[in-house]
């Protein structure tokens, strides 16, 4: 009998092995990459959110001409129509004129206004100058504040109202 040239069970045994070590590495090195991805992703729409709502309130308070909130919303008029804000627990809301809405699903510790430097703690709708917004994202505290400056016509307009 004719002896055939052939790998032993034994060489066969060892290559599989060292192919399924090759392919466990390949597996977690994968996962480990799309978990990181995942974890980047989720960062990335915190800090995009965080934008969001700094650039929107940004610009709508320097175009409002009187701002009014209560506890849990803020009011703001221009020439336009009212953009208006609700905080909730998990998000926050804005009503751009009944149009159009967006929801930011930013976690706020606390909300406070305030009226020439005095903190408005009633659920009337008042007069407001200034916004502190703080909470924890992803760990770490925030904070984002707006003020708006009123000329003394914006005032005396309001007072006459």
């Amino acid at each position: 009998m004719k002896k055939l040239p052939a790998y032993t069970l034994l060489e066969i045994t060892v290559a599989m092995l060292l192919s399924a070590i090759c392919i466990a590495i390949c597996y977690s090195a994968f996962s480990l990459a799309g978990w990181y991805y995942s974890e980047l992703g989720k960062k990335r729409e915190i800090i995009a959110n965080l934008q969001q709502l700094d650039e929107l309130l940004g610009r709508d308070f320097k175009n409002a001409s009187e701002i009014h909130s209560n506890k849990t919303s803020l009011q703001l008029h221009t020439d336009s129509g009212i953009v208006s804000y609700n905080f909730a627990d998990k998000a926050i809301i804005r009503d751009h004129f009944g149009i159009r809405k967006d929801s930011l699903t930013i976690a706020l510790d606390s909300v406070t206004f305030f009226f020439e430097g005095k903190r408005l703690e009633n659920e009337d709708l008042k007069l407001t100058d200034e916004i502190h917004l703080t909470g924890k994202t992803g760990g770490k505290a925030f904070e984002i504040t707006r003020q708006k400056h009123y000329s003394a016509t914006n005032l005396l307009t309001h007072a006459t109202d």
